[in-house]
């Protein structure tokens, strides 16, 4: 599956890395090779937002992935976010982009912050015209 994605090498081994250091991401890797609880209040905390989607998590050379998107640690998430905005794209284009490749929690709230803190997305969008 990490063949088809669209993810270098670098980014894999980057992401490995990243994965080991990560408390949270080796909670949910033993979680995901255990099995999960019938119920969500009896996982652990940081790992309750992975819940609704246990049945699509995979962990494929040693990265956590949900369906064919990576699970970015929470360490890269912020220099992963600013990767997929490089472009100024605006909040739609930039949301689909990061849709096809990761996933974590939050991420199109932390997008659309992102973009809506951006001076440059801001000059460019469309603005309502005046009366």
């Amino acid at each position: 599956m990490m063949s088809n994605a669209s993810v270098s090498t670098e980014r894999a081994n980057q992401l490995k890395e990243c994965t080991e250091q990560d408390e949270t991401t080796q909670r949910l890797m033993k979680v995901i090779a255990n099995g999960w609880q019938r119920n969500k209040t009896n996982v652990h905390g940081d790992i309750q937002v992975y819940f609704d989607v246990r049945d699509e998590l995979t962990v494929e050379n040693g990265i956590v992935m949900e369906g064919q998107q990576v699970i970015v640690p929470k360490p890269l998430q912020e220099e992963y976010i600013t990767r997929v905005h490089m472009g100024h794209l605006g909040v739609d284009a930039t949301l689909r982009k990061a849709q096809q490749t990761m996933y974590f929690p939050d991420i199109n709230k932390m997008i659309r912050d992102k973009i809506g803190s951006c001076s440059i997305c801001n000059c460019m969008k469309k603005h309502q015209r005046k009366e």
